[in-house]
């Protein structure tokens, strides 16, 4: 069965209701202007197989609701944005502050403890220097038949930051374990953005860190 092409099919479905007889002498097609005989129907309208359904249009003003922002609105939100940053901002740079401070007090611990092992493996002193005025830390050691310490390596930054020192210290390890402060002592702060942390070294090589 060949398929006929959309022209034909409406061309014949107008032939057909156009050969329908006409009652009272009312045309198929009422005249232009006949609105009470006229059907309603919209210029679009659907195929589906042979039945066409017609579709109404919108009426006009229907998403008259659907406009924009005002500018009361927009400066409503602005201002509350606003508001919003002022407050999340400072609570942001704390975590941020006290991250660097936490970092810096990281790396003082880990260069104590490293010390230590080293010379418990090594099996003669060694010395861990902080230098407040460069913010770096030193190792350095004094192997048997040595008359002095010597630097193993050379300083280490103590953080990427600004962070300080209160005061120069050095601690010596001895190979059995045992510490002793041989510049400052035991005890010596970080200090970044206001925030001071303390570090204490015990005699036994425990580090403590508060608050």
């Amino acid at each position: 069965m060949t398929r006929r092409s959309f022209s034909e099919d409406w061309e014949g479905a107008a032939e057909r209701f156009e050969a329908k007889p006409r009652a009272r002498g009312v045309s198929a097609f009422p005249a232009e202007g006949d609105d009470a005989i006229r059907p309603k129907m919209n210029s679009c309208a659907l195929f589906t197989g042979k039945n066409w359904i017609g579709m109404r249009a919108q009426p006009r003003g229907q998403f008259r609701g659907n406009r924009g922002a005002s500018l009361i609105e927009i400066s409503v939100v602005v201002v509350m944005a606003m508001i919003l940053a002022a407050i999340s901002v400072p609570v942001i740079w704390s975590t941020v502050y006290s991250h660097r401070l936490r970092s810096a007090v990281a790396s003082a611990t880990w260069a104590i403890q490293a010390t230590r092992y080293e010379a418990m493996m090594k099996g003669y002193p060694h010395a861990l220097t902080f230098d407040p005025a460069t913010v770096t830390y030193q190792v350095s050691s004094r192997p048997p038949g040595a008359p002095a310490f010597s630097n193993v390596r050379p300083p280490v930054p103590l953080s990427g930051t600004p962070v300080t020192i209160n005061a120069a210290t050095t601690l010596e390890f001895r190979p059995n374990g045992m510490v002793q402060a041989t510049t400052g002592q035991l005890t010596f702060s970080i200090t970044y953005q206001g925030s001071t942390k303390t570090v204490t070294v015990s005699r036994y090589g425990n580090v403590t860190v508060t608050p």
